[in-house]
């Protein structure tokens, strides 16, 4: 919205300090440098500047930012369940970390010329990345499970029970 110009722009920097600084005080909430309860009182005037940031913005004469904040606005519970649920996290850091190693995997060998290729590939860069984060080696989980392919059993289990 910043660099769209225009209408969009004082919308989308009103929008990105109350997310920054959002964030900024759920990091030093995290990290005990302040109190839940200061967060909680940050959070609850934030909240309301988004809110408000994204009803403006959902009059705006530019179309692409009318219809992003409308559709934030939809979902404006989702925004803020981070500072509702411990464990969950504000931005999507993770997630984009998480993935790095594939897109640059993709960008470097020109990705695949067929899309059962590209769905081979996301298969065997989640089961890695699972493998990871649970501890697993994943070459012996990824022979285990061609084994019992040729073998006609199933994948060992690669989720946690429960």
């Amino acid at each position: 919205m910043v660099d769209r110009g225009g209408a969009s722009e004082p919308i989308g920097t009103r929008l990105l300090q109350s997310g920054r600084e959002m964030i900024h005080h759920w990091n030093r909430c995290k990290r005990n440098v302040t109190k839940r309860q200061t967060f909680d009182t940050h959070l609850r005037r934030l909240k309301g500047e988004i809110l408000d940031g994204l009803l403006e913005g959902s009059m705006c004469n530019d179309p692409k930012t009318a219809e992003t904040c409308r559709r934030l606005g939809n979902a404006c519970a989702s925004l803020f369940v981070f500072a509702a649920h411990d464990g969950v996290s504000p931005t999507n850091n993770i997630a984009e970390q998480t993935i790095r190693k594939a897109v640059i995997f993709r960008k470097l060998s020109f990705s695949t010329e067929e899309q059962t290729g590209s769905r081979n590939l996301s298969v065997i860069f989640s089961t890695v990345e699972t493998c990871r984060r649970q501890g697993l080696a994943a070459f012996d989980y990824i022979r285990e499970a061609v084994k019992n392919l040729f073998a006609g059993k199933t994948a060992p289990r690669l989720l946690p029970a429960g």
